[in-house]
């Protein structure tokens, strides 16, 4: 549910080669703006499995999520 509320509508059809972490501070601040702080910290560890799963799938090289926890 938090996948489908949070992160389709932002990710979208992005190529996740593009993605930078500003990109995944910026959403992730635009939900702890609406007061969802535990949901922040799940989207963010949703966000980190989907980028290691490209990694390991060859769809990127770099997982920008890596570092993000405690910032938000």
């Amino acid at each position: 549910m938090r996948f489908n509320k949070h992160i389709f509508p932002w990710l979208g059809n992005k190529d996740v080669r593009h993605i930078k972490a500003k990109d995944i501070i910026e959403r992730l601040r635009a939900i702890e703006d609406q007061n969802l702080g535990d949901t922040v910290k799940k989207v963010r560890i949703l966000i980190n499995q989907t980028f290691r799963y490209a990694q390991l799938t060859d769809r990127c090289t770099t997982n920008p999520c890596e570092g993000l926890r405690g910032i938000i």
